[in-house]
């Protein structure tokens, strides 16, 4: 941000200079009128906030200075963010309801805000993730290559839990009793489920390669995506079940 900064004219100095100390409601108002404002992608509505955390001191500041007020955060983390500033500025904060982080280079997470209730992660080298709150009821780990689940996965509120595209993810903890939907298509180095919920609805296993059979299935489900599961053998028993959608192709 400060390379975008630069001061070429007299208002973008003051700007620069200034940024640590406005407030969102401040960046939202200067977004209509100042095209440098614009291109760092900084909206503000409803205590929510999608912000390029680009590893310059003015917007570290920024961040750290109005990041207790927010409900919801959308951060992308440049390359030349180092990991450590990310843990302290999220590591503070217990307001945050949702949280979105997008890096290609973030290793590992700090503690998660304990009223954290949806997390979606895109972190190409992201290796575990901490502790999860009982309160989280989404999880999107897309793309996470390296990723492993912990055990506190089984005592959150999920309803919802998407891996696809970890094609290094090798196995699955317990699963919660809430969980409705799990797609873990892509995952090719998954070679087995573990137990599946009974409230258990959409399962999307399409490209798992590595899985050779499935679980037994829970009657609740009603979607099943087993599309190019090549190593697959066959299906377990299905007229107990309540399945309206079945994909099977090039199993």
């Amino acid at each position: 941000m400060d390379e975008l900064l630069q001061p070429t004219s007299q208002p973008l100095l003051v700007l620069r200079l200034c940024l640590p100390r406005l407030t969102p409601k401040d960046m939202g108002m200067l977004r209509c009128t100042c095209s440098v404002l614009r291109d760092m992608r900084v909206s503000w509505q409803g205590h929510s906030i999608d912000f390029q955390l680009d590893g310059s001191i003015s917007a570290t500041s920024w961040l750290h200075k109005n990041i207790v007020s927010m409900r919801c955060l959308s951060l992308g983390v440049s390359l030349n963010t180092p990991e450590r500033t990310v843990q302290d500025i999220i590591g503070g904060v217990w307001n945050l309801t949702y949280l979105r982080i997008k890096s290609e280079h973030i290793e590992l997470l700090p503690a998660l805000p304990p009223k954290l209730q949806q997390l979606h992660l895109e972190c190409i080298e992201l290796r575990s993730l901490p502790p999860l709150p009982p309160t989280l009821r989404t999880l999107r780990c897309l793309r996470c290559n390296a990723l492993g689940l912990p055990s506190s996965l089984s005592d959150t509120a999920l309803s919802v839990l998407d891996c696809s595209g970890c094609d290094m993810l090798e196995s699955l903890p317990q699963l919660p009793p809430s969980l409705v939907e799990l797609d873990m298509r892509g995952c090719g180095g998954i070679q087995q489920l573990p137990a599946l919920p009974t409230g258990l609805k959409c399962l999307n296993i399409s490209s798992c390669g590595d899985l050779s059979e499935l679980t037994e299935l829970p009657a609740s489900l009603s979607h099943l995506d087993c599309y190019n599961c090549t190593s697959l053998e066959r299906l377990p028993q299905l007229a107990h079940t309540g399945l309206t959608e079945l994909h099977c192709c090039r199993c």
